[in-house]
């Protein structure tokens, strides 16, 4: 089994660096101002979704391996419509926390079952027993409607 693993992966590896070679020109940014960036996916009618993992916030804090980290409901899921060049959070508000540097967690992935089946992961990133009230001791899927 885990040569088989292996194998996908290699042929994974080996096809995007064929497209990546195989590509030429210029990089062109599509979309900017993301808090965080974290998983991508595209939907339905062919907009690409992106999980933002937030900024976190003042308060509350708590200490993490990566230094103290304080909540702000900073998180979002955006949407881009390539064919308009579109950009708009579908979802806002959502919990994220970060600390001073870079580091921020909060929506990591987002999936879309078809029309207004929107998924997306939050995950607190850390020690459950050191989360600050009981409801960031939880990690889980969401799911909501995007506009």
């Amino acid at each position: 089994m885990h040569i088989h693993r292996a194998w996908h992966v290699f042929v994974l590896l080996l096809f995007c660096g064929t497209i990546g070679f195989a590509a030429s020109g210029d990089w062109q940014v599509v979309v900017n101002g993301l808090d965080n960036p974290r998983g991508l996916a595209f939907g339905p009618e062919g907009a690409l979704y992106v999980a933002e993992a937030g900024r976190g916030g003042d308060a509350p804090c708590a200490q993490g391996p990566e230094g103290l980290r304080c909540y702000g409901a900073t998180g979002a899921i955006t949407r881009f419509d390539p064919r308009t060049g579109a950009v708009e959070r579908v979802a806002s508000g959502l919990p994220s926390l970060a600390t001073q540097g870079a580091f921020a967690t909060g929506p990591h992935d987002v999936s879309l079952q078809g029309r207004g089946n929107t998924f997306f992961t939050i995950g607190f990133g850390g020690d459950p027993l050191q989360a600050v009230n009981s409801s960031a001791r939880r990690a889980g899927i969401l799911r909501g409607r995007a506009a």
